[in-house]
């Protein structure tokens, strides 16, 4: 059966209203389906970390989940939030690694400074990357750090931020 209107204001109201009723949940659709890709490509290049990972490799990955995140655009300003924090621990993971692959020393092991201005500014963006330091540098010298440890931190954390992002309970729960 038709709707019919009585006056021109009462159609215009119905059409107003059923618009509304129309183009909200499509926003909420392509909301959805953007959070989806972003989530997929995070997951993506986190499940490469779980074996042996080529710089090469996780550094092509990255680009990718980043140009992901440039062609999604505009997300609510929590979201972006989560994703700019996992983008950080992702990166840093990323210089981490070239660190790691200039610095191996004979023994195997991982010489950093304390004048090092790159692991200072991870320590003070990441204080929780200290608790890589195998042994502490004295004042002005050098120490033993471990970058397994460490990428395994931001990793962690990257998933932690992944799920808050996707609303669930850390753990997955």
């Amino acid at each position: 059966m038709p709707i019919q209107c009585s006056s021109r204001r009462r159609c215009s109201l119905l059409f107003f209203l059923l618009s509304i009723l129309v183009i909200c949940p499509m926003q909420g659709h392509a909301a959805d389906a953007k959070l989806a890709t972003l989530t997929s490509a995070v997951e993506s290049i986190l499940k490469m970390t779980e074996g042996s990972v080529k710089l090469s490799e996780y550094q092509k990955k990255l680009e990718e989940v980043e140009a992901t995140v440039r062609k999604a655009g505009g997300l609510a300003a929590e979201q972006q939030g989560h994703v700019d924090k996992i983008l950080g621990y992702l990166r840093t993971a990323r210089d981490v690694m070239e660190w790691a692959r200039q610095h191996r020393g004979k023994e195997g092991n991982y010489t950093y400074s304390e004048s090092d201005k790159e692991f200072n500014a991870w320590f003070s963006r990441y204080p929780f990357l200290r608790g890589a330091i195998m042994e502490k540098a004295a004042a002005g010298g050098s120490g033993t750090y471990d970058p397994d440890t460490a990428l395994t931190f931001l990793w962690d954390r990257a998933e932690k931020e992944l799920n808050e992002l996707k609303g669930e309970a850390p753990g997955g729960e």
